[in-house]
């Protein structure tokens, strides 16, 4: 549309064409009651609007009275920009998802806000890295989340409250820390209660570390993980003790714990009373996605040879832990040594006050010939002097 068409339906319309080119801010000022859109262009053109048409406010409206007056039929069409969809993150979505569900998760849904409140009794600092809105609906919703857990404690509360007892929840979304340029994925999840349903042929057992654990050792595998280290995750609603993280880059990427009992009672949870542990798993899906999403599949033939299990049963101090444990025996052959299983634990009148009694099997196999009856004699002998040695083990 050329500029003598512009000014001729304009005017039609009873506005005053002024002139064309950048306005002075002289003139700007002189002409302070003209409700026109200040505009620096050499190529602007200005308009008196005449009084009665109030809904000519903007530049935008001028342009629209232009296409209605032209046809609208004449403005190009143009295919919108579609967001092509990120197959990856929904795939590990997917599969993180499918896993936990696998283990008996049930998802829910809560809102996207955080209570100030809650994050105080989970040691949060509410006034640092928070986002808050400006007119928030009720004072309990005026900050954007930072972290899924206070809404699961609101969930576990209200399900021990009507008397379910064994419970595994979990929630995929996203969190809106003020330092983060995007709003990245976690998925937080709580389990309480017995392993399994009570059954007549078989006795339950407590969720415990090593159920949880394997949990997510599970999803690790499946997700194929290039884990650097697994040590301590410290966080304040955490029991220091019963606290795990795998590490990539220094920075935690899957997390557990126990869950400490004067947290769970701010939130109205007495697991003193209902004698239960409140086990918290915690997986920064952000950084899951980014990792694996250009990772390369790899393949490895079938072992030609046959795998040797060895077992071993032992006391050690409650102090030295598992994964120690398990990094002491590996550490002896790591190319034959290729997994260690903690297969039973034991606490009682015949172990000595301050250790406990470990039964474990580990794997030997040689992807190039038969280990024969001697090497795997000097292995374990190897294995039981490392462990003598680094973890202060008596053999029983």
């Amino acid at each position: 549309m050329d500029v003598e068409q512009i000014k001729s339906y304009l005017t039609r319309l009873g506005c005053e064409f002024i002139q064309e080119g950048a306005w002075h801010k002289e003139a700007l000022e002189a002409e302070a009651e003209i409700p026109a859109v200040c505009d620096t262009e050499p190529t602007a053109l200005w308009f008196k609007v005449p009084q009665n048409r109030v809904d000519l406010v903007r530049e935008v409206d001028l342009i629209e009275e232009l296409s209605r007056l032209d046809g609208y039929d004449k403005i190009p069409m143009k295919t919108p920009p579609s967001r092509i969809m990120d197959h990856h993150a929904s795939r590990i979505q997917e599969v993180v998802s499918r896993h936990l569900v696998s283990q008996g998760f049930f998802e829910v849904l809560n809102y996207s806000f955080n209570d100030p409140a809650s994050l105080q009794d989970l040691g949060i600092d509410p006034e640092l890295n928070t986002q808050k809105l400006i007119n928030p609906q009720s004072s309990n919703q005026s900050i954007m989340r930072v972290t899924l857990l206070s809404g699961l404690l609101e969930n576990i509360r209200y399900n021990l409250n009507h008397f379910e007892r064994d419970l595994k929840l979990f929630e995929l979304a996203r969190i809106y820390p003020a330092d983060h340029e995007t709003e990245p994925l976690r998925c937080t999840g709580l389990l309480t209660g017995n392993q399994d349903e009570t059954h007549w042929k078989h006795k339950t057992k407590p969720l415990d570390f090593s159920i949880v654990k394997g949990m997510l050792e599970a999803l690790v595998e499946m997700l194929g993980l290039q884990i650097d280290s697994i040590g301590e995750y410290r966080a304040p609603w955490l029991m220091q003790a019963n606290s795990l993280a795998w590490y990539v880059d220094d920075e935690p990427l899957l997390m557990m714990g126990l869950m400490d009992a004067e947290v769970c009672e701010k939130f109205g949870i007495d697991l003193g009373t209902l004698d239960q542990q409140l086990w918290m798993i915690d997986i920064d899906l952000h950084k899951v996605i980014e990792l694996t999403r250009n990772a390369e599949l790899t393949y490895r033939d079938l072992p030609r040879f046959p795998a040797v299990y060895r077992d071993l049963s032992f006391l050690v101090p409650e102090s030295e832990k598992w994964l120690s444990i398990s990094e002491c025996v590996q550490s002896v052959e790591p190319a034959l040594i290729s997994s260690v299983q903690l297969l039973d634990q034991y606490r009682g009148k015949q172990v000595p006050e301050g250790f406990r009694s470990l039964h474990i099997r580990f794997k030997l196999q040689d992807e190039e010939k038969t280990l024969t009856e001697e090497r795997i004699e000097q292995i374990v002998a190897s294995v039981i002097k490392s462990l003598t040695k680094q973890c202060k083990i008596q053999m029983r």
